[in-house]
């Protein structure tokens, strides 16, 4: 999939913003992952409100429950989270 020329500078600010620190389990991450809260395949945006810092533990858990239930309230109640971030 194609995240656009600007994906590194977006993942990377996503990382400062979050501190490096998983936004699921809250540890402190030196391989962070870049998260699309609502994905791109389902009309999410590659914006930084729709992205949230994981582990890759977390990553493959948010992403396999996407997979399962498709758009939940988890998806709306993280974004929320993002309006009041930066």
């Amino acid at each position: 999939m194609d995240y656009g020329e600007n994906w590194d500078e977006l993942r990377k600010e996503c990382y400062t913003r979050d501190n490096y620190t998983c936004r699921k389990c809250n540890k402190k991450l030196i391989l962070p992952h870049a998260h699309h809260i609502c994905p791109l395949k389902k009309g999410g945006l590659n914006t930084l409100k729709n992205l949230m810092t994981v582990c890759a533990k977390c990553h493959k858990k948010l992403d396999n429950q996407y997979i399962r239930v498709g758009m939940t309230n988890h998806v709306k109640r993280e974004l929320r989270k993002n309006e009041g971030l930066k």
